[in-house]
């Protein structure tokens, strides 16, 4: 089990303004240091990968939505593609959605696609975007996932290896 690396509670940005990717190759996203909103910005958009439209946060309201930023130089993020899947497909029935969003693949979708494809994961993969990142004040490490409520609340922003344990805690909590 991994053991977390940061957990961010609060909407302030950390000191530093460096991406960190488990201490591999940087992603090409470019970080800003804006800080992250309290709301999840409603125009928030990626392009789609699997499936191939683009994936829009205003498309899934009312649902609460785990938004997984990953890398595949990430062997944190790669590691828990399949663990998300389990919780998107034990929760799904209550009104809970994952959305992957790759931060390192803006270029070769053909590559990645293919080797997503192989995992056959319940939920749907998108690619970032430079202003997808930044909407949500950069990011600075991977994994970052979101979780949002119905309403479109950030309620926790979990930066590194958290262990989904955690996530699921208060994913359940905010199902009921």
């Amino acid at each position: 089990m991994m053991t977390p690396i940061a957990v961010l509670t609060s909407c302030s940005p950390p000191p530093e303004p460096a991406i960190v990717v488990d201490e591999e190759a940087p992603p090409t996203v470019a970080d800003v240091s804006l800080a992250p909103p309290a709301r999840f910005p409603e125009a928030w958009r990626v392009a789609g990968l699997l499936p191939e439209t683009p994936l829009a946060l205003a498309d899934l309201r009312g649902q609460v939505v785990l938004i997984d930023y990953w890398s595949s130089h990430s062997l944190a993020s790669r590691t828990t593609l399949r663990d998300l899947g389990a919780l998107h497909l034990t929760h799904q029935d209550a009104g809970f959605t994952v959305i992957s969003v790759n931060i390192d693949h803006q270029d070769d979708h053909d590559e990645l696609r293919q080797r997503l494809r192989s995992l056959d994961l319940p939920y749907p993969i998108g690619v970032a975007t430079p202003e997808s990142a930044r909407a949500l004040g950069g990011l600075r490490t991977v994994p970052t996932r979101y979780l949002i409520d119905r309403d479109g609340r950030i309620r926790e922003t979990y930066a590194g290896g958290v262990p989904l344990a955690q996530i699921e805690e208060e994913l359940k909590r905010l199902l009921l």
